[in-house]
């Protein structure tokens, strides 16, 4: 009597796990794209935020010394 988890099977036909394994594997791949073009629209947000900071302090600064 053969066990049925010692048979064979065909290698070229996927099982249901190697579908679902492969699948998942695309959508990290999607997901850490995701996140790398996030993070450069975060650091680019920032970067303008800080600017604009800045600009606000010199026009403050210009207004205080006309006074």
């Amino acid at each position: 009597m053969r066990l049925p988890w010692r048979r064979r099977r065909d290698d070229a036909i996927p099982s249901d796990a190697d579908e679902a394994l492969e699948l998942s594997e695309q959508r990290r791949e999607q997901a850490v794209e995701r996140r790398a073009e996030f993070d450069r629209l975060a650091e680019r947000m920032r970067r303008m935020r800080t600017t604009n900071h800045l600009a606000e302090r010199f026009a403050q600064a210009l207004r205080e010394g006309r006074r």
